[in-house]
C-alpha cells in the first residue's frame, strides 16, 4: 500500500506562499488575522487533507499538566444580582471555589465583576474586560429564569452555568438535573419510602427547563422500585406559602418531601410549625444539597467539579481561539452523588 507523506504546516505555508506562523495562527482561528485570511487558509488545508497530529497534541497537553503554568491572563466571573454579593449562595460559592482553583492551576486569575455596578453599561464592561486582559467569561446562575444580558462577547471565550441565561448561544456546564432527580427518587424508594412528594416554587423548576419535574415523574414510574412508589401530585406553586403547602401535606401525606436547596429551611420551618417531627414523621431530601451542608440528605451536585469543568471548557476554547457566540450550544452535564444526612429516616435504614 502506498504511504503518503504527512501534510505539515510548513508544507502548507510553502504552497500558500505565506509564513509558517501565519498558517499556524489561521488554523488556530487566531483573531490577529483577518477572518477572510483565516477562512482561506483553513479551506486550503482541509482540501489538502491536513489534520493536526494527535500525538503531538497529547505531548503538549502532558507538558502543560506537569509544568508550572505561566500567567496567561484573566478569566471573568460575571455576576448579575441586584446586590454585589447576592450571587453568594451555597451552590454558586461551590462553583466559584472549583473555578478559582482550576483557573490558578492553568495559569489564570479569576476576577469577579458585578454587572449591576452603578453607571456600568455594556460598553464600559467591555473596556474593563479588555484592560484586565480577560480571555474568557464565566456566567454563574442568574437571579431569575430567562435572564438576558446586554454584552458584546466578540473576542472572548465564554460559558454559562445552567439555563437561566437565555440570550447567548454558549457552552452550558451544569449538574445533570434529570439524572440527579431520578437518582434521588431511586435512593428514597430503596430506603423504603412509598409516598414521595415534590415541592418547590414553579420558577425553580422553570429555570432548569422542568428537569426536576421530569426526573421525578420518570423516577416514580420507571425506577427499579417504581411499582412500590406512589407518586404524589406535584406542589409547584408560584410562591411557596405555608397555608397551601400544609394543605398539600394534609391531603397527600408524603413520607418524604423532595425540595430545592434555596427553600429547604422554609419547608423545614413550615413542617415544624405545624407540629410535624422531622425526620420521624416527615423527611426532607434535597435534589441539590447546599455546598458543604451536613444536615440535609439528598444529591451532592459536585459543585467544585462543575466550576472546574467550566474553566476547562473556557480555557480550551480560548486556546483554540473560539470566541463569541457558538452556532450551537454544547452541554456538559456532571452527575451528582447521593449523600446521607440527618433529614430523613426510612424503614430500610440505608438512606
Amino acid at each position: 500500500m502506498e504511504k503518503h507523506a504527512r501534510i505539515t504546516i510548513k508544507g502548507l505555508a510553502a504552497q500558500l506562499g505565506v509564513s509558517h506562523t501565519t498558517v499556524s495562527l489561521a488554523l488556530r482561528n487566531h483573531a490577529s488575522l483577518p477572518k477572510a485570511t483565516r477562512d482561506r487558509i483553513k479551506d486550503f488545508a482541509n482540501k489538502a487533507g491536513y489534520h493536526p497530529d494527535p500525538m503531538l497534541g497529547s505531548l503538549v497537553a502532558y507538558r502543560q499538566r506537569n509544568s508550572p503554568q505561566a500567567f496567561k491572563g484573566a478569566l471573568a466571573w460575571l455576576t448579575n444580582y441586584p446586590t454585589r454579593d447576592g450571587w453568594k449562595r451555597p451552590s454558586t460559592l461551590g462553583y466559584f471555589t472549583g473555578a478559582r482553583q482550576r483557573a490558578e492551576e492553568l495559569g489564570y486569575r479569576l476576577d469577579e465583576i458585578w454587572l449591576q455596578e452603578p453607571d456600568l453599561d455594556s460598553k464600559r464592561i467591555r473596556q474593563i474586560l479588555v484592560s484586565r486582559n480577560v480571555r474568557g467569561l464565566l456566567f454563574p446562575p442568574q437571579p431569575a429564569p430567562n435572564t438576558r444580558i446586554d454584552l458584546n462577547l466578540e473576542g472572548f471565550a465564554a460559558a454559562t452555568f445552567g439555563y437561566s441565561l437565555v440570550n447567548f448561544h454558549l457552552p452550558v456546564v451544569m449538574n445533570h438535573q434529570f439524572r440527579n432527580m431520578m437518582l434521588l427518587v431511586q435512593q428514597l424508594a430503596s430506603g423504603g419510602a412509598r409516598k414521595i412528594g415534590l415541592a418547590m416554587p414553579l420558577a425553580n423548576d422553570e429555570r432548569v427547563y422542568h428537569n426536576y419535574a421530569a426526573g421525578y415523574w420518570a423516577g416514580t414510574h420507571f425506577s427499579p422500585k417504581a411499582q412500590a412508589v406512589k407518586a404524589v401530585p406535584l406542589h409547584l406553586p408560584k410562591t411557596l406559602e405555608q397555608k397551601t403547602f400544609l394543605q398539600w401535606i394534609e391531603k397527600y401525606r408524603p413520607e418524604v418531601i423532595i425540595a430545592e436547596a434555596g427553600y429547604a429551611d422554609q419547608v423545614l420551618e413550615y413542617l415544624q410549625k405545624a407540629g410535624f417531627s422531622v425526620p420521624d414523621e416527615v423527611g426532607i431530601a434535597l435534589v441539590n444539597i447546599p455546598y458543604r451542608n451536613k444536615y440535609y440528605s439528598g444529591i451532592d451536585e459536585n459543585h467544585e467539579l462543575i466550576g472546574a469543568t467550566a474553566v476547562d471548557v473556557v480555557s480550551d476554547m480560548s486556546r483554540r481561539n473560539e470566541t463569541g457566540e457558538n452556532d450551537q450550544s454544547k452541554h456538559v452535564l456532571i452527575d451528582g452523588v447521593w449523600k446521607a444526612g440527618k433529614s430523613i429516616r426510612l424503614p430500610a435504614g440505608n438512606v
